[in-house]
């Protein structure tokens, strides 16, 4: 079943005047790291969001070349196809639970999503719709969450953004087994980044894989994209090894409010801004070719 179109917007490809030493002001901390391929000063696409994801919170790619998108306040999906315009569709589905959302991951038909207090719902994608979302995982106690991805093993990574038990200088995620019946802490060392930067902490939003030329070519590690919207600061993490790679300053004219962050299968990064006294964004940064 084709998904009928609920809006067709124009793309805005002007992004708000800014420095840039401030857009790519970062640090590579290892050879070789996967955000090096892409300048964070000249996104390739940029678009306004409607009214109905002026709250946007969570993204992921489709599968397709388009991405999936809920608000922070309903489980409703969007499906997102960004090009010449931007084409929006309302995914149709059973309604979801009520809650405060915070983030989206997909393997194949498989859909998590993230509930702030630690709830994760699941639900499966078909050309029709999603199936009814059912709870899949409690983690309460823990953290206030925001942001989650699929693991390598099966299970699912989460990210601290208000820890109950923080650690000075570190961001930490939650790594769930994929039979949700044990979990375990990473730690991440951001010291460097705080130093660079005199932030006093880092927020995390959203998570990412990279692609595969950048992360995981040639036998290296899987490497995640940690987005901390707050500060506007893009991480580059080993996730086995709970390591930081690299890190990347976003400018504030274009991500007042990240709060979403995907990969698209040709490797563009695209990140998700809440309206924030502007229209919501998306805006797009392709990497260099090969």
């Amino acid at each position: 079943m084709r998904l009928a179109p609920v809006a067709l917007l124009a793309a805005a490809l002007t992004g708000g005047p800014g420095c840039a030493t401030d857009a790519g002001r970062g640090a590579d901390l290892v050879p070789a790291t996967g955000l090096s391929h892409y300048r964070f000063d000249a996104p390739s696409g940029r678009w306004t969001l409607p009214d109905e994801l002026a709250e946007v919170s969570g993204l992921v790619d489709d599968g397709e070349g388009g991405l999936l998108a809920h608000h922070d306040n309903g489980a409703a999906l969007w499906r997102l196809a960004p090009g010449a315009t931007l084409e929006i569709v309302a995914v149709p589905g059973a309604p979801g639970p009520p809650g405060d959302f915070e983030g989206l991951a997909r393997r194949g038909d498989a859909l998590w999503l993230l509930g702030s207090p630690g709830l994760v719902y699941r639900a499966t994608l078909s050309p029709g719709g999603t199936t009814a979302w059912r709870q899949a995982t409690v983690l309460r106690g823990v953290c206030g969450f925001e942001g989650i991805e699929t693991a390598p093993d099966g299970g699912l990574l989460l990210a601290c953004k208000y820890p109950r038990a923080p650690r000075t200088g570190h961001v930490l995620l939650v790594r769930v087994a994929a039979d949700a019946a044990q979990s375990e802490v990473l730690a991440i060392d951001v010291a460097p980044v705080l130093n660079a930067t005199g932030l006093r902490r880092l927020r995390p939003s959203g998570l990412a894989w990279l692609p595969a030329r950048a992360g995981r070519a040639g036998g290296a590690p899987a490497r995640l994209l940690v987005l901390a919207g707050k500060e506007r600061v893009l991480l580059e993490v080993d996730a086995e090894a709970g390591r930081l790679l690299a890190w990347r300053r976003l400018l504030r004219a274009r991500h007042r409010q990240a709060e979403g962050i995907a990969v698209l299968a040709d490797g563009a990064i695209v990140i998700a801004d809440e309206a924030d006294g502007r229209a919501a964004t998306l805006t797009r940064y392709a990497p260099a070719p090969p």
